[in-house]
């Protein structure tokens, strides 16, 4: 039997484990983004610990253990998934590629029922293979202060329901 088989077969149970889990620990949502979008970033960051959520933002637990398996723990122990795709992530070749392997992952997840993906992507990017195939992908003007502002009130509403 295929792992991705097993793994939906059991997704009911490790999700049980993983909310007993998230009891323990707090909840946390796993935020795929460039930080050099540093002011939506802080809005994230300050409103999701503003209602008892811990935002996993990779680049700030990347001290011990290597970067690829801290990103995966972050991914795992999160209850959500959230993409913030900008120019910022696509310009940068680095970023890009460690946000597509981050999106990969919690793909790989959300395929068996364990994670659910919720994106924004600014107008002046392209969606990518990669992202068409995510359905919760919503357009924003990065640079409009009360569109940012909008892409986090609605990320405390998703955050607020899990």
């Amino acid at each position: 039997m295929a792992i991705r088989e097993i793994l939906k077969r059991r997704a009911p149970l490790i999700n049980l484990m993983r909310s007993r889990r998230a009891k323990i620990i707090g909840k946390q949502i796993f935020i795929a983004h460039s930080s050099r979008d540093k002011y939506i970033i802080k809005l994230i960051e300050d409103n999701l610990e503003n209602i008892g959520v811990r935002p996993f933002l990779a680049g700030r637990f990347m001290a011990g253990k290597p970067a690829i398996f801290k990103i995966i723990d972050g991914i795992w122990d999160s209850i959500a998934f959230f993409i913030l795709w900008t120019k910022n992530v696509t310009d940068n070749p680095e970023t890009r590629d460690w946000v597509s392997f981050e999106i990969g992952i919690a793909k790989a997840l959300a395929d068996v029922g364990l994670l659910s993906i919720y994106g924004w992507y600014a107008n002046d990017t392209k969606l990518t293979d990669l992202l068409k195939g995510i359905t919760d992908m919503v357009q924003f003007n990065p640079y409009d202060k009360s569109e940012c502002e909008w892409v986090v009130k609605t990320m405390i509403k998703i955050a607020q329901t899990l």
